[in-house]
């Protein structure tokens, strides 16, 4: 069994980002064979948040001016200069995959993790780690979270995301909440 200082469960944006404030012996183990991929977000983010990522500017693959949500027949206008970026996610992650390559962090990509537990050891097939901290960097999916208590079983909201290359010449995000489209929204 080898002995970790710091274990990340998840190699996505979360896992990246934290992992990228920490010093020292750090492991990330990653399910996915390579960082961004397969992509489970559009990238849509405030420029608050973009500010404090700390990122450089040529992630910003739009900018949004304003949004329209459509619901029952009515349309509800938010205004801002900008209101929201849309971030190239595959390059933003892959840009803190080399920040966290730098310090040293070591990566296991295709590494499945069957089991956390609350005394600090995680499973990845035959091999299993201790730690002095586990981060769950998960997803959405939550089962460790999950399974150690740490959140509840509360509402999940599934949706479905699909790239479509077009034409749409817009600076406003469109949101539609209408059941015909989804028990959630679209957009």
């Amino acid at each position: 069994m080898k002995s970790i200082d710091v274990c990340v469960v998840g190699g996505g944006f979360s896992g990246l980002y934290i992992s990228s404030m920490i010093d020292g012996d750090l492991h990330i183990f990653e399910e996915h064979s390579d960082v961004g991929l397969p992509m489970h977000c559009a990238g849509i983010i405030s420029p608050k948040t973009f500010d404090m990522l700390n990122v450089p500017r040529s992630l910003v693959e739009a900018e949004y001016s304003g949004m329209i949500i459509n619901y029952g027949g009515y349309k509800i206008y938010w205004f801002g200069k900008p209101l929201a970026l849309r971030v190239d996610r595959v390059g933003l992650e892959r840009y803190l995959y080399d920040k966290c390559s730098s310090l040293g962090h070591v990566f296991h990509f295709n590494s499945f993790v069957s089991n956390v537990d609350s005394r600090g050891f995680i499973s990845v097939g035959n091999l299993r780690f201790s730690s002095k901290l586990i981060i769950l960097a998960e997803g959405s999916r939550r089962v460790f979270s999950r399974r150690l208590g740490l959140v509840g079983d509360g509402d999940d909201f599934y949706g479905f995301q699909a790239l479509i290359h077009g034409r749409v010449g817009s600076e406003f995000i469109h949101v539609y909440i209408d059941r015909e489209f989804s028990d959630y929204f679209s957009w």
